[in-house]
C-alpha cells in the first residue's frame, strides 16, 4: 500500500520527484510494523522513483517538451511517453 500511495504522490505535479507528503507517516507505521529501517526506506525511496513514470508526472513531460524542441530523429509525443511508461511503472 504504501509503494502505491508513494507512487501516487510523486506522480501528481505538486509533488514531482519525491514522495513528499507520504514518507512522513509512512516511515513510523513500517517500522512499527516491523519492516527494518533501510528496507522502508528503500520502499519509499524506490516508489518515488517509479511514479516518475506515471501520468501526470511533471518529470516526464518536460522530458517529452525538451526533445520536440530538439528535434532529432523522430518525432516525440508526451503521450507515447506515458503509454511507455505504464508497464514498466506496474
Amino acid at each position: 500500500m504504501v509503494l502505491v500511495v508513494c507512487a501516487l504522490f510523486t506522480a501528481s505535479p505538486a509533488a514531482s520527484g519525491s514522495p513528499s507528503c507520504a514518507w512522513r507517516p509512512a516511515l513510523p507505521a513500517l517500522i512499527q510494523a516491523g519492516y527494518p529501517e533501510r528496507f522502508s526506506l528503500g520502499l519509499i525511496t524506490t516508489s518515488g522513483s517509479i511514479g516518475l513514470l506515471f501520468a501526470p508526472s511533471l518529470p516526464l513531460i518536460l522530458y517529452g517538451v525538451v526533445a520536440q524542441q530538439l528535434n532529432i530523429g523522430q518525432p516525440v509525443s508526451i503521450g507515447d511517453l506515458f503509454i511507455a511508461g505504464i508497464l514498466p511503472g506496474f
